[in-house]
């Protein structure tokens, strides 16, 4: 069994757990003044309320991670696919229409799937990323659109590897 993997930092459970067991602290303290009970009465079987809490909290962050592991690849995809369109629409000021052509052709189609999948499998292969463009010498519009995808990608590979710029 492959241990759990924390999603927060020590002091996310930390802080959740110091706060559980003020709050218990607190609610002993209001039993003892209003019920006139000792504190070790009052705390009776509260003391493993700030456990509990930390223990389903971290529950709770196991199952949401496998979750969205589960979903991570196709909304990873169309996240890439929104931002590398959303370049080019801006900098080629595209419009509709130029966004229906390029989804009814299926070698530019290829080409973003291409782009995506270098983008997550291989990052580094800038030769590979750099090829892709010359498939389309044939259709200057199609180029240039895919021209602007990979230089986006390419500034992408160096935002998630920020020390390969040196």
């Amino acid at each position: 069994m492959k241990p759990i993997p924390f999603k927060k930092e020590f002091r996310y459970y930390f802080g959740a757990f110091v706060l559980t067991g003020v709050v218990v602290l607190l609610y002993t303290i209001v039993q003892v003044l209003r019920d006139g009970l000792s504190f070790v009465e009052a705390l009776g079987d509260l003391w493993a309320i700030p456990f509990l809490v930390l223990g389903l909290l971290v529950v709770y962050e196991a199952i949401l991670l496998q979750l969205v592991k589960r979903q991570a690849p196709k909304r990873n995809e169309k996240q890439f696919n929104i931002h590398v369109s959303n370049a080019a629409r801006i900098t080629l000021d595209l419009k509709p229409e130029d966004f229906k052509n390029l989804r009814l052709n299926e070698a530019f189609q290829k080409a973003l799937v291409d782009t995506y999948q270098l983008f997550k499998n291989n990052p580094n292969d800038h030769a590979a990323l750099a090829q892709i463009p010359k498939r389309f010498n044939q259709d200057p519009q199609t180029r240039a659109v895919i021209e602007v995808i990979v230089a986006e990608t390419m500034v992408l590979i160096q935002e998630q590897n920020p020390k390969e710029k040196g």
